[in-house]
């Protein structure tokens, strides 16, 4: 047969394939193709989903932070991320970790709550604790001042009822002349002898009219000094809680000590008020209560602790050792009082020098003499012919009135060198 009448059956085989996988391959193609985009089409799907669940949580979180910071306050700025994040901004105007734990502290430092305390929970439990050991030591306190009150109106009966007494003595020794006197009227008629009979009773009821007087003045004067000492024992009782005189009452304790150096220790520093210069003495316990050994001087202070000088001791064969005590008159842990200055004080311990030290130490010195002044601080007497003893200044009479607590600038002046 001619080549040319065979048609395709002269074609080689190979080229009859070409078309064919040509065509299975643009087919297998177009459905990878359409698969992955379907696929594209659901992972936009879930996509926006997330994102819009992740848009819901976020604002609900924003509600939350909004409903926290109507009920905490203290609003703020977060903090700005370590490593910066694309598109984030630093959420602003909520309550933030920084500024709640700023309140807290504040918190604990004017409720004396120690700083160990961080949560809520643990602040809350330790001011309650706190605040019922105040309630219960103002209850002890104010029946103490119930018992010595009625004690008081006691000793005032007894001054009234002897006062009455008095008066019916005096009221039968004036009878008693006014009698006399009658006879002596009656019996001047009889003669010089009666007259001076008469008079010599006269004189006689005199005489005993002036020794019941002067005993009922004595009787007086006697009830009424054991009513100044009912009032002195109130204004001791009162004094517990102020700052003089309370050796029975340690303002805190000897950790270390070391007898080479003469430098010790002591439990309270700066968050107790506890200033450089401070004068504190020191105690020991002995069988009958407290006795001093010497003196120490503050030399450096921390947070929760103080550093001594010994200045002085008793006995230099006792030194200060772990566990003694220390006290200053002037100085009471966490409290302030109130003084007021009254008299005339010089340099170096003028009044400005006396109410800076004073301050430091916590107190508050005012200005105008009232009921809620705590301690009263005698200084010199003023000078000028028109100067009024302090004594008899409405000031000192109303502090003794009061029953407030009177020191001399001499029996403090050791702790007020700050």
């Amino acid at each position: 047969m001619d080549p040319r009448e065979r048609g395709v059956a002269h074609v080689n085989i190979f080229w009859a394939l070409v078309p064919l996988v040509l065509m299975l391959g643009a087919g297998g193609y177009a459905y990878m193709k359409h698969v992955e985009a379907d696929e594209a089409v659901a992972a936009k799907t879930e996509a926006v989903s997330k994102a819009n669940i992740q848009r819901d949580v976020i604002t609900h979180r924003e509600d939350q932070l909004k409903a926290l910071t109507k009920i905490l306050g203290n609003a703020d700025k977060f903090t700005e991320p370590t490593t910066p994040i694309e598109g984030y901004t630093t959420p602003n105007g909520y309550s933030t970790p920084e500024s709640i734990k700023r309140v807290f502290d504040t918190f604990k430092n004017k409720l004396g709550v120690a700083s160990s305390f961080s949560t809520l929970d643990e602040i809350v439990n330790a001011a309650g604790v706190e605040l019922a050991t105040r309630k219960d030591l103002i209850g002890k306190l104010e029946k103490q001042l119930g018992d010595v009150r009625n004690e008081l109106a006691s000793a005032q009966s007894a001054t009234d009822t002897v006062k009455t007494d008095l008066t019916g003595q005096l009221s039968a020794a004036n009878a008693t002349i006014q009698s006399e006197r009658k006879k002596l009227d009656d019996q001047v008629k009889s003669g010089a002898e009666l007259v001076a009979d008469a008079q010599s009773k006269t004189r006689k009821a005199l005489d005993e009219k002036k020794a019941v007087e002067e005993a009922s003045n004595d009787a007086i004067a006697k009830k009424e000094h054991e009513l100044m000492q009912s009032n002195a024992a109130l204004a001791n009782l009162s004094s517990k809680v102020s700052m003089i005189n309370s050796p029975d009452q340690p303002d805190g304790r000897v950790l270390s000590s070391s007898a080479q150096t003469g430098l010790a220790w002591i439990d309270i520093g700066g968050k107790d008020m506890v200033k450089t210069g401070m004068q504190f003495r020191i105690l020991e316990r002995v069988q009958n209560g407290l006795r001093q050994k010497g003196r120490a001087i503050v030399t450096k202070v921390e947070r929760d602790r103080a550093q001594i000088r010994v200045e002085e001791l008793v006995n230099t064969l006792n030194p200060v050792v772990r566990n003694d005590l220390v006290a200053n008159d002037l100085y009471s842990k966490n409290v302030k009082r109130n003084v007021f200055l009254v008299g005339r004080f010089v340099a170096p311990l003028s009044k400005p020098e006396i109410k800076r030290i004073l301050e430091d130490m916590g107190n508050v010195v005012l200005d105008k003499m009232s009921p809620q002044v705590d301690l009263v601080i005698v200084g010199r007497e003023e000078l000028g012919e028109d100067a009024k003893p302090i004594a008899e200044t409405e000031d000192f009479l109303n502090a003794t009135r009061w029953n407030i607590e009177i020191a001399s600038i001499n029996k403090i002046r050791d702790f007020l060198r700050l």
